[in-house]
């Protein structure tokens, strides 16, 4: 996957900034998603089956209780069936790689509701976007998500979970800068944490030296 340049927003110096409803960015939808891209080439198991985690546990989108689809936060977490533990490496391989990518997809989001955001609004005649250490904030960021696009997935366990922390470092590193805006209902805080737990079942790194 290529790395991807984050542009500075758009708009005529001085003039208002454009605003509109944010996108959510549906990261238990797109977790079930992933579960489906990967199972579906393993044609000889049941449906319904999810890839498990490293313990045996499957994260998944929580259903509403009349089963409509799920809320954007929505996770749940149950033991792996029978069939389940017997996904082989190759698909859990793939699952990682996916869920990194995933995190990266998440992350790019952030960053550009930021911008958004962040340019929306003024402080001293000023928009925030112009203050020095929300530039830093920023820029830190979209390095952690260019460097971790750009590198590949990483080989073994506990270098993906370093990879994701990086990139759960930068997700807070956003949300620090959003201020209580991050974790209004259109904001990325709920996504974010969703994909810090998804990080915590399956990628959590080990105590490798």
């Amino acid at each position: 996957m290529s790395p991807t340049a984050v542009s500075a927003r758009p708009g005529p110096p001085g003039g208002p900034a454009p605003s509109g409803p944010a996108t959510p960015f549906g990261f238990p939808r797109r977790l079930d998603a992933l579960h489906a891209d990967v199972l579906r080439e393993d044609a000889g198991g049941p449906p319904g089956r999810r890839v498990p985690s490293p313990d045996g546990l499957v994260l998944l989108a929580a259903a509403d209780r009349d089963g409509s689809s799920p809320g954007r936060f929505g996770l749940a977490c149950r033991p792996a069936t029978p069939e389940e533990l017997a996904v082989p490496a190759p698909a859990r391989e793939a699952f990682g790689a996916g869920l990194l990518a995933l995190h990266c997809d998440l992350v790019e989001h952030t960053v550009r509701h930021a911008l958004d955001h962040l340019g929306a609004r003024t402080s001293g005649g000023a928009d925030l976007l112009s203050r020095q250490l929300v530039q830093a904030g920023l820029a830190d960021a979209a390095l952690v998500l260019l460097e971790e696009r750009a590198g590949g997935p990483p080989a073994g366990r506990d270098a993906l979970g370093r990879a994701h922390l990086r990139l759960v470092a930068a997700g807070r590193t956003l949300l620090r800068l959003l201020g209580a805006s991050g974790f209004l209902a259109d904001g990325p805080g709920g996504e974010l944490h969703a994909a810090e737990i998804a990080v915590n079942v399956y990628a959590h790194p080990g105590s490798e030296g």
